[in-house]
């Protein structure tokens, strides 16, 4: 009998053991690709598609870069 329990409590263990490490590596994996801003040198057009909208930022060269940030929705829509 306190086998049986045992080998319960180690696999409900182990699921809980999986279940936070798969997460983790989730929210590692989203960090790692979301951008936090762009620059844009002077006479440059970059292709930025960040929070569902996709624009071209263009600088036609009035300042040496543009900074873009990204790192919010609100950022972005702010920019654009």
């Amino acid at each position: 009998m306190g086998e049986e329990i045992n080998n319960k409590m180690t696999k409900k263990a182990g699921g809980i053991i999986f279940f936070l490490v798969a997460a983790m590596l989730t929210a590692v994996g989203a960090a790692v690709f979301a951008a936090q801003s762009y620059k844009v040198d002077a006479g440059n057009t970059t292709a930025i598609n960040e929070w569902g909208i996709c624009r071209r930022v263009t600088n036609a060269g009035g300042y040496p870069s543009v900074f873009v940030p990204t790192n919010t929705s609100a950022e972005w829509t702010t920019f654009i």
